[in-house]
């Protein structure tokens, strides 16, 4: 996974037998009526069982919506967001880029759940927290108390300027 800024990882593309993911999001099964204009723009954001993980990419569950609306004769193209890991609060922020880029979607599926409840039992918190939180934390201390060293009383402009460099 990368770090992405406020998100704390997410997609790299990549290319496998069973597991693609292309421009920040899974490759699901596509409709032969998905190219129209007048096609369903669907997308999908949640965690490890909306990414689907253990399955092949025609088989996650945007996939299976796919094939069950071309079976229905609906024109619809999904998109799988769903990310391992991720929390609603994660979703939401990666649903906020796709449409300041300028994506539309005609409907949007949030599937979450499990996620919500065990980031809370490493650390309850009443704020949106996520996993690794705790590990992001410590790092973050670590690198501080490493590198933070205050100027001396008195000191010269330079040692703002070198305090603030390191």
């Amino acid at each position: 996974a990368d770090y992405v800024p406020y998100l704390v990882q997410g997609f790299r593309d990549f290319e496998g037998d069973f597991i693609n993911t292309s421009l920040g999001e899974r490759i699901s099964y596509r409709a032969q009526n998905a190219g129209g204009a007048g096609a369903l723009q669907v997308a999908f954001f949640g965690g490890s069982t909306m990414f689907g993980v253990g399955q092949r990419d025609e088989h996650t569950i945007p996939s299976e919506v796919a094939k069950l609306a071309e079976d229905s004769g609906i024109a619809v193209e999904v998109h799988n967001f769903g990310y391992p890991s991720w929390v609603s609060w994660q979703e939401f922020q990666y649903l906020e880029r796709q449409l300041a880029e300028g994506r539309t979607f005609d409907l949007v599926v949030m599937y979450d759940g499990f996620n919500e409840f065990i980031v809370q039992s490493f650390e309850q918190s009443q704020h949106p927290t996520h996993y690794g939180a705790a590990a992001l934390r410590e790092m973050a201390d670590d690198f501080q108390e490493q590198h933070e060293v205050p100027p001396a009383w008195g000191g010269t402009l330079r040692d703002l300027r070198d305090t603030y460099r390191r």
